[in-house]
């Protein structure tokens, strides 16, 4: 049995997680909602993040983590790609 409150924890944890590595970055922080019930996972666009919330063992910073390169990747394809591009180099 899940628990909603773990659940609504972890959104809320991991949502402030990747908008403050956005702020860091100097980065546009997209909207944040929970996971249509047909997403199979996280989902990201330039304007969007739908987290797609689970119980499980992993840690909420690998989660926000995760998503904010899948978020980074989509912001490669727009006009601040050369900021995006610098970042990653600047991390490896």
């Amino acid at each position: 049995m899940t628990s909603k409150w773990i659940q609504e924890d972890r959104f809320e944890v991991v949502s402030e997680m990747i908008k403050s590595l956005c702020e860091k970055y100097d980065l546009p922080i997209p909207h944040i909602y929970h996971s249509l019930p047909e997403d199979p996972c996280d989902y990201t666009d330039t304007k969007e993040i739908r987290l797609h919330v689970l119980n499980d063992d992993s840690y909420y910073e690998h989660h926000a983590r995760h998503v904010f390169g899948h978020y980074l990747c989509g912001l490669e394809q727009t006009e601040i790609s050369d900021k995006v591009v610098d970042l990653i180099i600047l991390n490896i």
